[in-house]
């Protein structure tokens, strides 16, 4: 079973409704943003979500070794309820703070970031997916994610969306 990371843009109002929803139907929180997800807004550019795969981890261990973001791209800031959402529960990154995750990630390119990367310390350490050994290609691989990552923060940020972030 793949562990993905998703990412998913909310509006201010929508984010009200989210913590109404929370407040007063915790399954309907999730169902609700779950429908945000699938839905093809125009006005949203370039989509509404966005997954990192299963390079979650071994990008949070790059982040971590290049002295980390001002806020955790990753994982999120603010855990919004108990209830696990997958595998833990969703975690919130407000508009200032996706913009500040947005100009991190555009003032660190993948280049600079891989300067940290060590197959040898992701394996001891365990990093999920435990591919570094294995997969000559695991580099390229996280610098997909991680470019995909960086532009989706950055047209987050350019609309003032906050993000709702979780592990399924």
């Amino acid at each position: 079973m793949s562990m993905i990371m998703q990412y998913v843009r909310l509006r201010s109002d929508e984010l009200t409704r989210l913590r109404d929803l929370l407040r007063s139907d915790p399954n309907g929180a999730f169902d609700f943003v779950d429908e945000l997800a699938d839905l093809a807004v125009d006005d949203v550019p370039e989509g509404r979500t966005f997954d990192t795969d299963r390079a979650w981890a071994g990008l949070d261990h790059l982040l971590e070794k290049a002295g980390g973001a001002p806020v955790n791209v990753i994982y999120g800031e603010e855990a919004l309820t108990v209830d696990d959402w997958g595998y833990a529960p969703p975690r919130l990154l407000d508009p200032a703070e996706v913009r500040a995750g947005a100009d991190y990630l555009s003032a660190l390119p993948f280049d600079r970031l891989a300067e940290h990367y060590d197959a040898e310390a992701l394996t001891r350490a365990g990093v999920y997916p435990e591919i570094w050994h294995t997969d000559e290609r695991a580099r390229d691989y996280l610098r997909r994610w991680y470019d995909g990552l960086a532009t989706f923060f950055a047209r987050a940020a350019a609309a003032g969306d906050s993000l709702v972030i979780y592990l399924t």
